[in-house]
């Protein structure tokens, strides 16, 4: 079992390291906010995949003191988990259109709401968390507010999932990961409730729980974000927001970007080697998804964006 788990572990780093480089490069392309949010979240996950694997096979192989093992592990989890707290509700505000937690206090410098909420969220999990780690030996209480943990992060991708629909087209790259992270929390949450009512921990599947969200959330990324970035071409002349924003694909921001250099129907067909049929049906596509019904209606849209 030592072995598949190292393996498997092994595997998902690799993938999840690929994932990261995807991100970072959709983000050098984009300069979307969300996207530092997503590559913090995603490598505050490989560190706490790394320390799962790291004590788990430190337990057993390496010549150090349990509790010495044990404490630097807690600590660094704790950390990574402090992360997890501060990036996952910033990139569901962020992709949901509602900014991130601490962005109504730092941009007006007053006690903003929903920062409020989530400090004492912060408070309420970690704070405790380090006090059963270090002073106590109450593993029913800590393993009760990991899945509190679990069941708040939880809330966020219910939340995220219903919201996002309505958002734009690079927000919704993001819905796969918002299904597997829903489908890794609900588990979460049910087998933590499980367990700790039965008052009982199973070591190999703690190393590997990390890899059971990670690695098929790094698969299907990694598919997603390369197809995007191979498949999207430049949009010169429109903004990125309003592309994103109206759900414009690269195809019919190839013909617009055409449309608003003055082109005419049959000079974009001429140009995109297609037929003038086809560049009405694309056109009729985005005056539908802009809410416009002419050229100058479109051109006005276009320049509320810039």
């Amino acid at each position: 079992m030592e072995y598949v788990i190292l393996w498997v572990n092994t595997v998902t780093l690799a993938v999840t390291f690929g994932s990261f480089i995807l991100t970072a490069v959709l983000y050098g392309r984009y300069r979307r906010s969300w996207l530092l949010w997503y590559l913090l979240y995603q490598a505050s996950y490989a560190a706490v995949l790394f320390v799962l694997t790291f004590h788990y096979f430190g337990m057993t192989y390496l010549p150090q003191p349990e509790g010495l093992l044990t404490d630097i592990v807690a600590g660094l989890r704790l950390a990574a988990s402090a992360v997890v707290l501060i990036a996952y509700p910033s990139l569901i505000s962020e992709i949901t259109g509602q900014g991130g937690p601490t962005r109504g206090w730092l941009s007006r410098g007053s006690f903003h709401c929903r920062t409020t909420v989530f400090l004492a969220v912060m408070i309420a999990v970690v704070g405790p968390n380090v006090y059963f780690v270090y002073f106590s030996t109450h593993l029913f209480a800590m393993r009760l507010i990991n899945v509190a943990m679990n069941a708040y992060l939880l809330g966020f991708t219910v939340y995220g999932i219903a919201v996002s629909v309505r958002r734009g087209a690079l927000e919704r790259l993001l819905r796969p990961f918002l299904w597997l992270s829903c489908g890794f929390y609900l588990y979460a949450v049910a087998a933590g409730s499980l367990l700790t009512a039965a008052n009982r921990s199973v070591t190999y599947l703690n190393a590997l729980s990390a890899s059971l969200y990670c690695l098929p959330w790094s698969v299907v990324m990694t598919v997603v974000l390369f197809r995007h970035l191979s498949f999207s071409r430049p949009t010169a002349g429109l903004p990125q927001d309003f592309v994103d924003g109206c759900g414009i694909s690269p195809r019919e921001a190839e013909i617009l970007a055409l449309l608003v250099q003055g082109k005419t129907n049959q000079e974009i067909a001429s140009a995109s080697f297609i037929s003038l049929r086809t560049v009405e049906t694309h056109l009729y596509n985005v005056f539908r998804k802009c809410g416009v019904k002419s050229r100058l209606e479109l051109a006005g849209k276009i320049h509320s964006y810039r």
